[in-house]
């Protein structure tokens, strides 16, 4: 047997064990997560964003003041700033004027505008500001428009506000986010590392409080498994990889993980997405290639033969497969302006984004591909059955129209 062979087989024990570990909690009730329950689990908008900002706001309802605020900043901010700076940050947690999620700081102009994810300000006019990432990607100078408007409204005090980029691993924003930013004028953080530490800090001070200890505690399961740090025992695969003679082969199989995907998508999506559009009377414009993990706005496209204005097109709005969407894409020669039926088109699509000049779409679940329920989806073509059933839904909402 070879060392690969040896090692996939010890983990292969482990993760068997894990499953059966999992399903024995599951038939207890103890997976019970109401979050999972109402399909919530990724929306940055109407789950994450909403119950952080309700946690830091000293006013909630969860009846403890500012002392979950006081732990954020102590646990994220003070943590993951410099030695020198952490007495500089001028932001009274006793003293909170607002806690806004989604705050309208005006229309997107250049460098200026948008919608921050959470806006903290205290009574002195010191701000906390979350861009709060899930699997949505970057927009076009985002970190810069409200680093603008954090100079701004404090009066380019760099000690007033504190500027917070949060992922799901807490990589950093991309150049056309940052648009010129330094290292030192964001904070990174993560919802694996940084986020699950506060929230443990949070549960043992809802100790007496039942209802919110809970609440907490199954939104840090949530998190675990958006994270993939839900195993009972990693440390036990973390030691077998560790061995000495096992670890030629874990970098060989670090290293060929994007290309194992890529293969996936290449050979085996690749030739069910051709049939899917042949049956359907589309014609596929599809790219294999060695980037789909690395590359930005990866993804492929159905052309009909009768339309003038639009194709169908599926992108990841994220590096590493995540946030896919799917919709109608104006075709490079027609301009928005002209397309007579957008309007229409985009009411019967419930588009997310009316303000969006070449696009008219919505979210595909599921949304992030880097995963291995995905993979298998894709490798038991469930994947494919996905994508034909709404790619039905939109060649029936252009019925009528000059699309």
């Amino acid at each position: 047997m070879t060392e690969l062979e040896k090692l996939l087989n010890a983990i292969k024990e482990i993760v068997d064990r894990e499953k059966t570990l999992q399903e024995a909690k599951r038939t207890r009730g103890e997976n019970f997560n109401i979050f999972n329950v109402l399909g919530v689990t990724t929306s940055e908008v109407r789950l994450h964003s909403a119950f952080i900002a309700e946690l830091l706001n000293p006013y909630g309802d969860h009846g403890l003041g500012e002392k979950f605020l006081k732990f954020f900043i102590e646990e994220a901010i003070n943590k993951n700033v410099a030695d020198n700076t952490i007495q500089c940050f001028k932001f009274d947690f006793t003293s909170i004027k607002d806690v806004i999620v989604e705050k309208d700081i005006g229309p997107v102009k250049g460098e200026h505008g948008g919608r921050i994810d959470i806006c903290i300000e205290d009574n002195n006019g010191s701000y906390i500001i979350i861009e709060n990432k899930i699997y949505a990607g970057d927009q076009e100078n985002q970190m810069k428009r409200y680093w603008n408007y954090a100079q701004k409204m404090c009066e380019s005090d760099t000690n007033k506000y504190r500027l917070i980029y949060l992922t799901l691993d807490g990589h950093e924003p991309s150049e056309g986010s940052l648009c010129g930013l330094k290292s030192d004028d964001y904070i990174c953080l993560s919802y694996k590392y940084d986020i699950i530490s506060w929230l443990n800090r949070c549960v043992e001070q809802s100790v007496r409080h039942p209802l919110i200890r809970e609440t907490i505690f199954q939104y840090i399961e949530t998190l675990k498994q958006l994270t993939y740090s839900n195993m009972d025992n990693p440390n036990n695969i973390l030691e077998i990889m560790s061995k000495k003679e096992y670890l030629d082969t874990v970098f060989v199989i670090a290293n060929n993980l994007n290309g194992m995907i890529c293969n996936i998508i290449n050979n085996i999506l690749h030739p069910q997405l051709f049939s899917l559009a042949e049956n359907k009377g589309l014609k596929l414009d599809f790219t294999e290639n060695d980037e789909w993990m690395t590359k930005s706005w990866a993804g492929w496209s159905f052309s009909h033969p009768d339309w003038n204005n639009f194709y169908i097109a599926m992108e990841f709005e994220r590096r590493g497969l995540g946030s896919l969407i799917i919709g109608f894409h104006r075709k490079e020669d027609k301009k928005y302006e002209e397309i007579d039926c957008w309007e229409e088109l985009w009411r019967r699509t419930t588009s997310k984004d009316k303000n969006n000049q070449n696009w008219i779409w919505r979210d595909f679940s599921p949304s992030n591909w880097n995963t291995p329920n995905s993979l298998k989806e894709i490798i038991d073509g469930k994947m494919a059955e996905r994508i034909s059933e709404e790619i039905d839904k939109l060649l029936e909402c252009t019925q009528g129209l000059d699309v």
